[in-house]
């Protein structure tokens, strides 16, 4: 069979993966878990598992790796899938190793005597159509433990959590303390192998290793425990690999996992543009990086809190339409929810990467229209979205396009179809397409004639889908102070824009499109930008903090422009000439396109809900 090992690092699981592979199955990769911290679990191994990365290397083989964020909520024998169990994160990381090696067909993990382990990794291979690997499995602890030794499987402790042992066990190699661990287990019932979390072990060589891993330096961590019940880990924080051939040492460094930021104002939140490189992730087929970018997307909302489900608008950038199928069969398994968000799509067929995108949640309250039947009232969805969101008193509309609604079918007049398309969802949602804050209007061939009055800002991609001549996005704004409009000239050494504004100055709410005549100097027109936005913002008569922290008073209330902008967009011919300054401190993409120009959306969501609330009372 073709394998997947499940490794934390210690002992058990690299035993098992050796005994896998005498069986005469075949490793593919290996998976691993790992944590920020040293935290406690119930089921996985967590202080060795940031070196996991040098192990997998010492094997030559690929590695998949997934953040731990679950806890251990579901502690029942028999497990049935937990929302926010830490399982599930097991889950998540198996079915990323599947997806990414599609010949595997089994797990292999090192549970010996844990009923509790080796259930829930059943659970998970029953869940994914996979068979369930354990070698180890009712050997006994102490005979394992020999075999080990004698087979040259040499690893230390790293940490403890059991009467009996201390800090000056920490670092000790487990052979060394096989006569020690005896007497405990008469003692005090100790499991020899640490399965009951007595304590984590680090493997350091194996006859199945190309490099030996040798410490260079190191810490002992320890808490205030009583002596009864010590605990304490061994913090690595240096270590190089000894190629076993040549006998040359080889320095390595933990690679540290980052994130792209997620960017947040109380209950939102917002996202830069996601690609793959901002994961560290090379490019690859269109498949590969949309699952690359929504798993990280996944990561990333979880650990601030979030999930994939309070996500309302999605932006997509995608290099090839042809590619359009490919993309929505990942997509939709990340949104395989009833009220996926709304979207909009189009091709930009000079940018680097295969696929990008950016994202808008929030935990408020919304509304959902998300209708699939083929009517004659609207376009039904063609892909895992939907129609609109109404987010307080803002209706984000999908991307629509000239359909008409009995047929699915490209209608003649494709401006009228369009807007007659985002008329029958607005009213559905007791809206009026004059109450436009924002019209991006995508076109493909001439620019079409747009009245003003639903304030379009003009964008030409490479394509529309369905090899549409028009898009419209819209987002609808109701009931709000009024407006002031102006245009203001931006103009420098070597740069030239003129800025249409709307915006309201009772709190801070604008919409700002610049069209660019001349950037040469990016710089210089970006800094030229902001000095408008801190003007504007230095009118603004009401904030409101932008974090709970502020806002609970346990930090003073400080905030700046860049803290309510929620959707900036640059499309340029040369976008990465604008990647620098304040640009990567707020949500922005960076769009490779023929159009010049800068759409810019701020909001103070706090003002925004008690303007709402007090004059909707």
């Amino acid at each position: 069979m073709k394998f997947v090992a499940l490794l934390s690092g210690g002992k058990d699981s690299l035993y098992a993966l050796a005994k896998a592979l005498e069986m005469g199955h075949e490793l593919v990769c290996v998976a691993n878990l790992y944590s920020a911290s040293e935290e406690d679990s119930y089921m996985f191994q967590t202080v060795g598992t940031t070196l996991v990365p040098a192990i997998a290397k010492s094997l030559g083989t690929n590695i998949v790796t997934r953040r731990l964020i679950g806890k251990s909520i579901n502690k029942e024998s028999a497990y049935i899938p937990t929302e926010n169990d830490e399982i599930e994160d097991l889950f998540k990381l198996i079915q990323e190793a599947k997806y990414r090696y599609p010949q595997i067909d089994s797990v292999v993990s090192g549970a010996v005597l844990s009923d509790y382990q080796r259930a829930r990794v059943e659970n998970i291979c029953s869940r994914l159509g996979l068979s369930s690997i354990a070698p180890l499995w009712r050997m006994d602890q102490r005979e394992l433990l020999i075999k080990m030794v004698e087979e040259g499987f040499d690893s230390i402790l790293i940490k403890i959590s059991s009467m009996g042992l201390g800090k000056e066990h920490l670092g000790q190699r487990i052979a060394d303390l096989i006569s020690y661990f005896d007497g405990l287990k008469k003692k005090y019932g100790f499991n020899m192998c640490g399965e009951g979390g007595e304590y984590e072990s680090l493997i350091l060589d194996a006859p199945i290793m190309k490099y030996k891993i040798v410490i260079e330096s190191s810490e002992v961590v320890t808490d205030k425990s009583p002596d009864y019940s010590p605990y304490g880990h061994l913090q690595i924080t240096g270590l190089s690999l000894l190629n076993k051939e040549t006998g040359e040492k080889e320095p390595y460094c933990v690679e540290a996992i980052s994130y792209p930021k997620l960017f947040r104002n109380i209950e939102e939140f917002y996202t830069p543009e996601l690609d793959v490189a901002a994961f560290g992730m090379p490019h690859g087929s269109i498949e590969h990086e949309a699952f690359l970018i929504l798993k990280g997307l996944e990561e990333i909302l979880e650990i601030h809190g979030f999930s994939m489900k309070e996500i309302y608008y999605v932006v997509v950038f995608i290099k090839d339409m042809r590619n359009f199928a490919a993309f929505n069969a990942v997509y939709s398994k990340f949104f395989n929810f009833p009220n996926p968000p709304s979207r909009v799509l189009c091709e930009y067929a000079n940018q680097s990467c295969q696929v990008k995108l950016m994202v808008k949640g929030t935990k408020d309250a919304k509304k959902c229209t998300w209708v699939q039947s083929i009517s004659p009232w609207a376009v039904a969805n063609i892909g895992p979205y939907s129609q609109s969101y109404k987010v307080n008193s803002c209706l984000h509309m999908a991307g629509v396009i000239p359909l008409v609604p009995s047929t699915m079918q490209i209608a003649t007049d494709q401006v009228s179809q369009t807007f007659k398309n985002c008329e029958a969802v607005a009213e559905i949602n007791g809206f009026k397409l004059e109450e436009s804050e924002m019209c991006v209007v995508y076109y493909a061939g001439e620019k079409p004639d747009i009245d003003e009055r639903y304030n379009p800002f003009w964008v030409k991609p490479t394509g529309i889908p369905r090899n549409c001549a028009l898009e419209l996005e819209f987002h609808l704004q109701k009931d709000m102070p009024a407006f002031t409009a102006q245009e203001t000239e931006l103009e420098g050494y070597e740069f030239k824009a003129t800025i249409k504004r709307r915006e309201i100055k009772e709190f801070t709410y604008f919409y700002w499109y610049l069209t660019i005549e001349n950037d040469e100097n990016t710089e210089g027109l970006i800094e030229a930008l902001k000095e408008e936005l801190d003007s504007y913002f230095s009118e603004v008569r009401s904030k409101s903090p932008s974090v709970a922290e502020q806002l609970l008073g346990a930090e003073p209330i400080s905030v700046k422009i860049e803290d309510y902008i929620a959707d900036l967009r640059i499309f340029s011919t040369h976008p990465n000439d604008y990647k620098s300054g304040w640009l990567l401190n707020v949500p922005c993409a960076f769009i490779d396109s023929e159009t010049n120009g800068i759409l810019i959306y701020g909001s103070d969501p706090l003002q925004l809900a008690t303007y709402h609330f007090i004059n909707n009372s």
